[in-house]
């Protein structure tokens, strides 16, 4: 009698390949994003924005104004650390970015294979509003003109037209690959800010500036 053979059968686990187009990055990172607000992982945040190029003549030297312009367009450092199972949506929002908000975007593995390293650049624009711009759909971590007039206006100050421009915006971002797990985030954001007819008691001028810089950083993801 002939003895039976049997063959194992192998099995081998295909290597990721980093995606190469635009829309499938951008569909990593929103899909990252979605599994933070569905896992709600613990992690660290940070929020650095520094204020440049403040041009507002005799009212800088109005302490009540001056900080609260720099107060409402975010100037100063933040950190906190966010509990796990906390999550709001707010610290790190569940992101709807779209590939037409998008200027570039590249995807590269880690050398071991693990993570999707990401680097996205965001189109730039003016007004951006919460929720319903390019800047607005991943991230709640700046100011927009609708603040900065509220503000004013609390400390009894007045502005005509507010006009804010993102002059950079970028998105860099490590990513598992068998999970879709955030493991470090940034975001970069760079604005150009101009107040028309800023008056205060006695005091006014017809056009302030300003520049700012805004580093968001999420790191120590626990999930």
């Amino acid at each position: 009698t002939k003895k039976a053979t049997t063959t194992k059968k192998v099995t081998t686990t295909k290597k990721a390949t980093a995606p190469t187009k635009k829309e499938d990055i951008v569909k990593l990172y929103n899909t990252a994003a979605s599994v933070a607000s569905t896992s709600k992982p613990g992690y660290k945040k940070s929020n650095d924005t520094v204020l440049s190029n403040l041009n507002m003549g005799a009212l800088a030297k109005i302490s009540a104004v001056r900080d609260t312009v720099g107060n409402f367009l975010g100037e100063g450092s933040t950190s906190e650390t966010v509990k796990k199972g906390s999550f709001d949506g707010k610290k790190l929002v569940k992101s709807t970015l779209k590939a037409s908000d998008v200027t570039n975007a590249t995807c590269k593995l880690t050398d071991d294979g693990k993570y999707y390293e990401i680097s996205i650049t965001v189109k730039n624009e003016t007004n951006p509003l919460k929720g319903s711009s390019a800047l607005g759909r991943f991230t709640k971590d700046y100011k927009d003109a609708d603040e900065v007039r509220s503000g004013l206006s609390e400390v009894g100050a007045g502005v005509g037209a507010i006009t804010i421009n993102t002059t950079s915006v970028t998105i860099k971002a490590k990513i598992g690959v068998t999970d879709n797990q955030f493991a470090s985030l940034t975001h970069n954001i760079k604005m150009s800010a101009t107040l028309n007819d800023v008056k205060y008691s006695i005091a006014k001028v017809k056009t302030a500036t300003a520049e700012l810089e805004t580093t968001v950083r999420y790191t120590e993801f626990k999930y």
